[in-house]
């Protein structure tokens, strides 16, 4: 089995190294927030329950029982279930909250490298470091991301759209439209 030689030439050594070493910062910060929690987080936990309860339903063909799992998602009012929705995998097989964050925080990181990825791809070495730097010395963003909060799952989105689009800016694509 061969590595893809293409992606391994793309990746520098010195954002490997800074790699190495956020992991054990991102640990250290584990250590230190993993039991706190952010007030709406259980809210986001227990719908996520719902959606489970919902494809159980879809699954059964069970009418009813989809519209009561509708119902108990939106509750008295409008919900955002972005978060929800990505904790159900987790729901599916466990009900621990601190197995989830796990999973949230593991998330909140892989989005966080591929962002500095693509920042290396589009916007050069120095910016990479200089937003992962940046970020990893926010107590603030890394508290939120092993929260249930889905505000840095969307910023996070936002910045990858962001980036896509001055590539495509650059690259001329937005321009290659007749509009006559």
């Amino acid at each position: 089995m061969t590595l893809n030689t293409d992606f391994m030439k793309s990746i520098d050594k010195r954002l490997v190294y800074l790699f190495k070493g956020s992991v054990i910062i991102y640990v250290l910060y584990g250590f230190m927030i993993f039991h706190s929690d952010i007030p709406d987080g259980p809210f986001y936990f227990r719908r996520s329950e719902y959606f489970v309860d919902l494809l159980y339903a879809v699954l059964r063909f069970d009418g009813p029982q989809i519209a009561v799992s509708i119902d108990l998602i939106v509750g008295k009012g409008w919900f955002l279930p972005a978060t929800s929705i990505l904790l159900s995998p987790v729901r599916l097989l466990t009900d621990d909250p601190y197995i989830a964050k796990l999973y949230i925080y593991a998330v909140n990181i892989l989005l966080h490298f591929f962002i500095c990825l693509k920042l290396k791809k589009v916007l050069g070495l120095k910016t990479a470091i200089g937003f992962h730097v940046l970020t990893l010395l926010s107590p603030l963003y890394n508290v939120l991301g092993m929260s249930f909060i889905g505000e840095i799952l969307a910023g996070k989105l936002f910045i990858l759209l962001v980036i896509y689009t001055i590539d495509c800016t650059r690259k001329g694509l937005f321009f290659k439209f007749n509009f006559r």
